[in-house]
């Protein structure tokens, strides 16, 4: 909202452009980063093609006498599974847009269609990304991924400055 107020006190009226780009890559970044989202297993171990045997499984649980831990040493790791929810893809694409808002408050003040306005946009944008990309790759523990997650975002926030920009 802020930088659509920012873009029309420039003259710039952009109001569908900027809610349609926000609303439809929140959508699809959301997508993607769950998509690529790992499977991981407790135990360090990757998943063998392991079958379990649910019948023997579900006795054991009504036999132990220790009700605290329902696993025993001998038990196959637990898959874990990492994921993303909508709000925080929101919050975290909406935070890191921080250096287009003040984009959009130069471009008030000044005209960016010139080489000051590419370079400023090109580091407001890998600043963008740098943060959005550090926060994604922590909450999903994609830690390798680093440059596969940086890309969509990377998109992402330059869609918007063009947007800011021109």
């Amino acid at each position: 909202m802020t930088a659509s107020a920012l873009l029309l006190q420039a003259g710039k009226i952009h109001f569908g452009y900027i809610y349609g780009f926000g609303a439809f890559g929140n959508v699809a970044i959301y997508t993607i980063m769950n998509l690529m989202a790992t499977t991981g297993v407790s135990g360090g171990h990757e998943p063998q093609h392991v079958q379990f045997d649910a019948i023997t499984r579900s006795c054991a649980l009504f036999t132990r006498h220790d009700h605290h831990s329902l696993s025993s040493p001998a038990d196959p790791p637990r898959p874990l599974q990492h994921s993303l929810d909508m709000s925080r893809t929101f919050s975290v694409l909406g935070y890191a847009l921080l250096p287009i808002v003040g984009i959009a408050v130069l471009a008030v003040f000044f005209t960016l269609r010139n080489v000051f306005g590419a370079v400023l946009g090109v580091l407001c944008i890998a600043w963008c990304t740098a943060c959005a990309t550090k926060f994604f790759e922590a909450a999903l523990a994609m830690h390798n991924q680093r440059w596969l997650i940086a890309y969509p975002v990377f998109l992402f926030y330059a869609c918007f400055a063009l947007i800011t920009i021109f």
